[in-house]
């Protein structure tokens, strides 16, 4: 459920939009090689799921649709997967947060870099990204009620993370 601070909203939004502008997933890890990498489909080989990679979008994270984020395998994405697909994911959990869900636990998941994962995610972003996700991070529990394991989970990532680049302070 939404809080109502539209303006905040907006802002955060806005940033997300610009600083992800353009970002396309390139040679990264596709949802669908993600799903084939959990082997999610059991008849599915990694090499079927690349030849599926030509139906997925993967230069316009904009144009993803909720049902194409319906996904569980958030943690099998690569650096450049993340970077392409977290802030569709980020931008969807400020409409749809529900406590419990895999997509709503991945994004999560992704955000708390305490423990870097996936390794050389945090340095592939660009300043602004880093700044803009940590706009996001500290903004996300006033505009959505999370439940008390998320909401403790973003506290100590925004503690231990991602404060050093509010406003991109850090580089």
């Amino acid at each position: 459920m939404l809080k109502p601070d539209p303006p905040k909203r907006q802002l955060v939004e806005a940033a997300i939009r610009e600083a992800f502008a353009g970002a396309r997933l390139g040679d990264g890890v596709s949802l669908v090689e993600a799903e084939a990498i959990d082997g999610y489909y059991e008849r599915r080989s990694l090499a079927e799921a690349h030849r599926l990679r030509q139906f997925e979008i993967t230069d316009d994270w904009t144009a993803l649709t909720s049902s194409d984020l319906d996904s569980e395998n958030l943690a099998h994405l690569d650096p450049e997967g993340l970077r392409y697909y977290l802030p569709a994911f980020m931008l969807r959990l400020l409409d749809d947060y529900q406590y419990g869900e895999m997509w709503c636990v991945g994004t999560i998941g992704r955000l708390d870099q305490r423990h870097p994962y996936p390794l050389g995610f945090m340095e592939l972003l660009t300043n602004d990204q880093r700044a803009a996700v940590a706009a996001y991070v500290e903004a996300l529990p006033e505009l959505v009620e999370l439940g008390y394991e998320d909401a403790a989970i973003i506290d100590r990532s925004l503690a231990q993370v991602w404060r050093a680049h509010i406003d991109g302070a850090a580089t």
